[in-house]
């Protein structure tokens, strides 16, 4: 449901990489962000295939593909992977 309202893109060196993840056009289900989501309410999946995620920077958490997990506080997620 939510998979068109997020972003994502990494960035490689040799064998490490970042990848950063962003919500988008969020207006449409936070009635115009006067509230929001809860972190169970998003439906989407970062698809991390060819990555080895090894943490979360942003929370320190262990590492998610789910959007609900990546955006638990912040529509924004930092993740350092390594290329599989």
């Amino acid at each position: 449901m939510h998979r068109d309202h997020v972003i994502a893109f990494a960035r490689r060196h040799e064998r490490e990489a970042v990848i950063v993840a962003a919500g988008r056009q969020f207006a449409p289900f936070t009635d115009g962000g006067r509230h929001w989501l809860r972190a169970d309410e998003f439906d989407a999946t970062l698809d991390l295939a060819g990555y080895r995620v090894t943490r979360n920077v942003l929370n320190g958490h262990a590492p998610a593909a789910r959007a609900a997990d990546l955006f638990h506080a912040a529509p924004v997620a930092v993740l350092q992977a390594e290329i599989a």
